[in-house]
């Protein structure tokens, strides 16, 4: 039963999925065949740059602080992988082209530019290497070299020798191990340097200039950030050579720290502006700095909640990087790729813009070849702390696995529709006069604002030059300003408030068609006739995906999207990854789905998926690493990790308008199992399936008591709504809004019914908000759905 290549062939023909001349089979821009593997419980990509004629790529496990399983690979121009013989393993995700010497430091390797490879010994640098800066005083021999534990070396890149400045005191028993058992002293520096007591844990930018260096960090290790989102946690610091500990600028979650000359270091360090990029529970932050003293704040909308957790966990490795673009830099922080101009700074703070919201979790990126080469982190044997009942009893694949992925530069601007949520002020004390940051509106079709209480005047900045111009006045409820243009917005408090939020919620325009190209375009691999099978990267054989159809049946599939039976796969896999029970059920026009906490949450149901509501089927399982895909009512949705914004955080990707069995991932790909075939693209396709779109609501028909609120509906991330009420009695039922995900409640209008008269209202396509709530002044039998298009 195993399909030759002839046959895989006209599966695949016309699809732009087949092989060029010389290269493996490609995918939707993924290589099967180029997926990388570890022993780890995740295996993450550190760093992807272009050097010596090749792609070169490192891989990280979870925590391995003195080496590991992973690799340093080598990618020809024809898409072949080569594990290279120097490799040691690690945490590492740090890298810089040092011009003078002509090599690229990567991880713990330094590549000449013939390609040969030096490896510094695991007892001379120990730790999760994640960031590298060039020297201050002697920037052509050395560099600054971070890790996620806060230390500091100084690297001389000509001898290998190293020198401690500041210790990672964390990780200091797996470090004196390791020293006993290779029978070696600790390095230069080691005795004297003091472990570092900055605030905060798993540290990753570093950059040089105005006399410092710079280093970002964005988490916390305690066990009130293992499962708060909103608690203060990360750093940004600095360091004065001669110190003997980082110098705390502020306790913020922070990644990358980097200038116009990007994976160069900073070249020019007396003049170019230095970049931090960060987020704390409000919004997205660009720090910017002009003389390494005074630090200026911008701040974007979230795209996702997936990255929030405050243990720094769901953050890997967001970058500002060059591609080639001459319009600017390439930025990915919480889900949105961002385009990030040259000259950024203040005075000249404009033309930063969303480009599209993606599922992918990107570790690092370049441009290669005329592709944007995305460096993922797609399949962890360990889920960390992302279990939860939707998902049943899943084990994780058998090997922790990832892939790159290619794409043209323009794909960049067609993943999904730019949403960015971002919170002002949260149930915050206000005093008079007290101004808010600038936000980013710019980009944005629709920016709808809440306001729980007070008055706030609204400015503008036109042009990113820092001139504010007072354009009008929020109101206490709903306000539109997609009419108000600019840069950059902020808030100015009329009068002090306590208690007060007031929260923006955007969107790009969303243009996709009800039924969109994605599945068309998946290569196609077909089982027999209406035959559902479970997918899994088994133990069986941990390189294959394999498959399971009633757990009696089993099959494999390959790199080159060959198929063969496999009956050993059949009872493993139904083992492994049995169908979650009961995880949602159908009530009313709606999709009830009740969270871990006991919370309930309803969505809509897409056309066509009411005949499928009983059929069982996958409704939870990651995706990409600790990130979820949620399939409900037809439609395919962004679920947060529970530590991050769990259910609360959820949005819309696409109605699929399929009958979907099963998904997993499986080297770099997004597998789907519709009946009797599994269609492979990449997970980014999914936006493709077709417009998120469905109808229903907390209230069908359903016996309602005066003044107690319905179920929480969602209305985030949903384009054009009409509101439907009906009630047997007279009443007057009042529109609520979730404005922050977090519970802040605000009305948004008050309907009067007649009795059996339905309101039917097409609510402003701006309108925006995370969930919505009705409240009915009498106790009656009532409606209250709304329609998604």
């Amino acid at each position: 039963m195993k399909a030759n290549g002839k046959t895989l062939g006209i599966l695949l023909a016309g699809l732009t999925l087949a092989a060029q001349a010389g290269e493996p089979l490609c995918v939707r821009g993924v290589y099967p065949s180029l997926a990388y593997y570890n022993d780890e419980g995740e295996c993450g990509t550190g760093a992807v740059v272009p050097w010596a004629g090749s792609l070169w790529v490192i891989t990280y496990g979870p925590h391995c602080p003195v080496g590991g399983s992973d690799k340093l690979y080598q990618v020809s121009p024809d898409k072949r992988l080569v594990a290279r013989p120097e490799s040691v393993g690690g945490t590492h995700a740090n890298r810089m082209i040092h011009r003078e010497s002509g090599q690229l430091l990567i991880g713990t390797y330094l590549i000449g530019s013939d390609g040969n490879v030096r490896t510094i010994p695991i007892h001379t640098m120990p730790g999760r290497l994640t960031g590298v800066a060039r020297h201050l005083s002697d920037p052509a021999g050395k560099v600054y070299v971070t890790d996620m534990e806060e230390a500091l070396y100084e690297l001389d890149v000509n001898t290998l020798a190293t020198r401690v400045l500041i210790r990672d005191g964390h990780n200091d028993g797996a470090f004196r191990k390791l020293f006993a058992d290779l029978g070696v002293e600790p390095p230069c520096g080691w005795k004297d340097a003091e472990p570092s007591t900055l605030f905060g844990y798993h540290g990753k930018g570093t950059c040089s200039g105005f006399g410092r260096v710079f280093y970002a960090n964005n988490g916390w290790y305690n066990k009130i950030a293992m499962r708060d989102p909103t608690v203060p946690a990360g750093a940004l610091a600095e360091y004065y050579p001669g110190d003997k500990q980082w110098r705390l600028l502020r306790p913020n979650q922070f990644t990358e720290i980097t200038t116009r000359d990007g994976i160069y270091g900073n070249e020019h360090p007396d003049t170019n502006p230095v970049w931090a990029l960060g987020w704390d529970a409000k919004s997205v932050i660009v720090s910017v700095t002009t003389n390494g003293r005074d630090w200026v704040d911008y701040r974007l909308p979230k795209g996702s909640h997936s990255y929030d957790g405050t243990h720094g966990w769901n953050t890997e490795w967001p970058r500002i990087r060059e591609i080639g673009d001459p319009d600017g830099m390439l930025a990915t922080m919480h889900g949105t790729f961002w385009r990030f101009p040259y000259g950024f700074r203040p005075g000249a703070a404009r033309g930063i813009r969303p480009r599209s919201n993606y599922l992918k979790v990107v570790g690092d990126f370049c441009e290669w070849n005329g592709k944007v080469v995305l460096g993922c982190d797609d399949s962890a044997m360990n889920e960390f702390m992302n279990k939860r009942r939707a998902k049943g009893v899943l084990k994780g694949p058998a090997k922790s696995h990832s892939n790159l992925r290619f794409v043209d530069p323009g794909a960049l601007d067609r993943l999904g529709p730019a949403i960015g949520n971002a919170i002002v002020w949260d149930r915050e004390d206000v005093r008079k006069g007290e101004v808010s940051d600038p936000y980013l509106v710019a980009g944005y079709d629709f920016r709808w604002v809440w306001v729980s209480d007070g008055e706030y005047a609204v400015e503008v900045d036109a042009d990113g030059t820092g001139g504010w111009r007072r354009v009008g006045e929020l109101r206490r409820g709903g306000n539109d300003l997609s009419g108000v243009a600019g840069e950059w917005v902020r808030f100015v408090a009329k009068s002090a408030q306590r208690n007060a939020t007031v929260a923006l919620c955007m969107r790009a325009k969303d243009e996709r068609p009800a039924r969109g190209p994605a599945f068309s375009e998946a290569a196609v691999v077909s089982l027999g006739g209406g035959e559902r099978a479970l997918l899994h990267v088994n133990a069986i054989d941990p390189r294959s995906l394999s498959l399971s159809v009633g757990g009696t049946k089993g099959y494999s599939i390959d790199a080159d999207l060959s198929l063969s039976e496999c009956p050993a796969a059949a009872a493993a896999v139904a083992r492994d990854v049995p169908l979650a029970a009961s995880a949602v059920r159908r009530e009313g026009s709606s999709i009830l789905y009740v969270d871990d906490s006991g919370h309930r949450w309803r969505l809509p149901v897409a056309s066509g998926a009411a005949e499928r509501d009983a059929a069982p089927c996958r409704v939870c399982r990651e995706v990409c690493t600790e990130r979820d895909l949620f399939n409900a009512g037809g439609i395919f949705y962004e679920l947060p990790a529970e530590n991050a914004h769990g259910f609360a955080g959820v949005r819309p990707v696409a109605a699929h308008g399929s009958d979907v069995f099963d998904y997993c991932s499986w080297r770099g790909l997004f597998a789907v199992l519709l009946p009797g075939e599994v269609r492979f693209m990449d997970v980014d396709d999914a936006w493709n399936m077709g417009k998120a779109a469905g109808y229903g609501g907390p209230w069908d028909g359903t016996p309602v008591r005066a003044g107690e609120a319905s179920d929480a509906y969602l209305l985030n991330g949903f384009d054009r709504k009409t509101l439907e009420l009906l009630a047997d009695g007279r009443t007057t039922v009042a529109m609520e809004v979730d404005a922050t995900g977090w519970g802040v409640w605000v009305k948004y209008a008050d309907y009067d019914l007649a009795p059996g008269v339905r309101l039917v209202e097409k609510l402003p396509r701006a309108l925006s908000g995370y969930w919505v709530r009705f409240v009915s002044s009498s106790s009656c039998v009532a409606t209250a759905a709304l329609a998604y298009e």
